[in-house]
């Protein structure tokens, strides 16, 4: 006599398009806790954040600009839009070094870390290059009639 067995589902996971969403929620939440742009950094004016997505191929997968005046919410982590589906580019202590040397511009890149999927070693590999303009409140000069007193 033959016996039947029925294999195992596996239960379903929330699928990539759900996990994407989570976390545009959730950095929109950060970006609200964090609080303004004013708060992080009191000395900037304004800051502009040009990013661009590459794929593993080097291929274009996304571009946007963001513009953030002292009001502004502070979202400075930007998701990875590649294969892993979790990564994410955090920028604050880039943002942080640059204003602390007063830099007015910053470019560099970086790359997801993230592992492709939960077992695997390879890392997902998607590249974020970014363009950092900052402008800053003029320095406040010392006034002349207290220095020199």
């Amino acid at each position: 006599m033959a016996n039947f067995f029925r294999k195992r589902r596996i239960k379903p996971k929330s699928n990539k398009n759900e996990q994407k969403v989570m976390r545009g929620i959730d950095s929109d939440r950060s970006g609200r806790s964090q609080g303004t742009l004013a708060s992080l950094y009191p000395t900037v004016r304004r800051l502009t954040i040009a990013v661009k997505y590459l794929s593993v191929q080097s291929q274009v997968l996304d571009e946007s600009t963001q513009e953030l005046s002292v009001e502004s919410p502070s979202s400075l982590s930007f998701p990875c839009p590649g294969r892993c589906g979790l990564g994410s580019f955090d920028l604050v202590s880039v943002i942080g070094e640059a204003v602390d040397s007063r830099k007015e511009s910053v470019q560099d890149s970086q790359k997801c870390q993230e592992a492709v999927y939960s077992d695997s070693h390879n890392a997902c590999g998607c590249e974020l290059k970014y363009k950092i303009d900052i402008v800053y409140f003029p320095a406040s000069r010392p006034n002349p009639a207290v220095a020199g007193s």
